[in-house]
């Protein structure tokens, strides 16, 4: 499967920056996780925003899931770029929901 993904990933990405006007494509690692992809809430991907890298768990996952967290964390990526993740919000465990400038974040990436 994952040989299978990595060229959609790639055109994505390709579409992505064209698309959301980034200028370099994030780093971006597929990570097997099979501790993670026990969890009913388990991580799906997450953005580091110093390292402008997306991760991606594959472990028991449809592809079209992989590529909409992928999506997400693009977009993550683009407010980065935009400098819009500059404004040292609180991070950590479920940032989103003690900070209202990353809620909208978020809601902007769901979208």
């Amino acid at each position: 499967m994952i040989e299978d993904l990595k060229p959609i990933i790639g055109k994505l990405a390709l579409f992505a920056k064209d698309r959301m006007g980034f200028e370099h494509p994030p780093k971006l690692f597929l990570r097997k996780d099979s501790e993670n992809s026990q969890k009913i809430l388990g991580r799906t991907a997450h953005y580091d925003p110093a390292e402008k890298s997306i991760t991606l768990f594959i472990n028991l996952r449809h592809p079209k899931d992989i590529l909409r967290s992928l999506s997400h964390e693009l977009v993550h990526h683009t407010q980065n770029c935009r400098g819009d993740l500059d404004q040292n919000p609180h991070m950590g465990e479920d940032y989103f929901q003690h900070d209202e400038y990353m809620k909208e974040m978020e809601r902007e990436a769901y979208e």
